[in-house]
């Protein structure tokens, strides 16, 4: 079965000016994906997973996710480099590299929204942690994202919500997402290295990323950016 989708690579929020961000200048975290593609125009319908090792380094401005994203017709293996300083995103899918121009600062894409509407707080491990609930939106490539994101009081991510509809191929997904292993301190710097692949002639530019949401439509049955 072939079905087009967009890969969701998610952090936190979108903002110049923040509610909160992370207290740490270095961490990683994994986050967990699992949602539902759906394309109007075929009435199709598809489930996605994706598992993303995360890294981020405030100081040296730069971040790095890898991503394994699971659907019907298999698996990808997609990799990002996001370096703020020299304003420029590298993306491998497969071992195939492109590479996007960076306008907006590494905050904008680790921070809540500015204009965040509160939630509520809510209890878990039977009231051992709390969790703050701010819904927003985020306007991305003719798209009006809806996010709920949970932070704890020191603004460490625990889960988000998406949905969103791409109007001009007429996809709706809705995207779940956990974080979980976050740590203090990133051991293994070369996190940061440039991709061997994108050292080489690159295949394409991909479109301004200028938030937190990358999105490229992918054909997941012969595993390539459309």
């Amino acid at each position: 079965m072939k079905i087009s989708l967009f890969v969701i690579v998610s952090f936190v929020a979108y903002t110049s000016a923040s509610i909160c961000c992370p207290p740490m200048k270095q961490y990683g975290m994994t986050i967990n994906l699992r949602g539902g593609i759906y394309t109007t125009a075929t009435a199709s319908a598809g489930l996605m997973s994706a598992n993303l090792q995360t890294y981020v380094d405030m100081e040296k401005k730069m971040l790095a996710m890898d991503e394994m994203i699971y659907n019907p017709d298999g698996k990808l293996h997609l990799q990002m480099l996001q370096d703020f300083n020299k304003k420029i995103e590298y993306v491998v899918l497969n071992g195939a590299c492109s590479k996007a121009p960076l306008t907006a600062p590494i905050e904008d894409f680790v921070c809540i929204k500015d204009d965040a509407k509160f939630l509520g707080s809510y209890d878990y491990a039977m009231g051992k942690l709390k969790g703050k609930e701010y819904q927003f939106v985020v306007e991305r490539y003719g798209q009006s994202q809806n996010m709920i994101v949970t932070v704890t009081d020191k603004c460490i991510p625990l889960a988000l919500q998406l949905s969103a509809e791409e109007t001009a191929k007429s996809y709706k997904y809705v995207i779940g997402g956990t974080y979980y292993n976050v740590t203090d301190g990133i051991k293994d710097p070369s996190v940061f290295d440039v991709p061997a692949s994108c050292l080489q002639k690159t295949e394409q530019i991909l479109p301004i990323n200028k938030g937190n949401l990358v999105q490229m439509p992918m054909d997941i049955e012969e595993n390539r950016i459309l």
